[in-house]
């Protein structure tokens, strides 16, 4: 309930009005509403520029580590939105997210360590 008080009357007045509830929870507005997962994959694209950036500046081994466990995440972050946006399969295409499936697994199991080694040959 407590989700409720910045919109409608204080819980020490009594409980929210109805209105507020079935706002809350039906969201009739947002009937048709499709997410958009561009943000997560746009943070992708900044936090490698800026890995290679420190990669190309000479920043201390820590920054570098600090950021390659970032892009690890924000690539684990992205691959799960692009999940979440597929269509759920048919009857004719059981298997068509087990290749996005194999790389979130893959992004999951690494390593801060392995994602500088992999950014670190772009550089080079």
């Amino acid at each position: 309930m407590a989700g409720f008080r910045s919109r409608c009357v204080s819980l020490a007045l009594g409980p929210p009005p109805l209105r507020c509830v079935v706002s809350r929870v039906l969201m009739p507005h947002m009937a048709n509403y499709v997410a958009s997962y561009t943000k997560k994959k746009i943070r992708l694209r900044r936090l490698e520029r800026e890995l290679l950036q420190s990669l190309r500046t000479g920043a201390p081994h820590e920054v570098h580590l600090r950021l390659a466990e970032q892009v690890r995440l924000a690539r684990i972050r992205a691959l799960r939105a692009t999940r979440a946006a597929l269509k759920p399969a048919t009857g004719r295409q059981p298997n068509r997210g087990l290749a996005l499936e194999r790389k979130l697994a893959l992004a999951e199991a690494s390593t801060s360590e392995a994602v500088l080694a992999e950014v670190g040959q772009e550089v080079a």
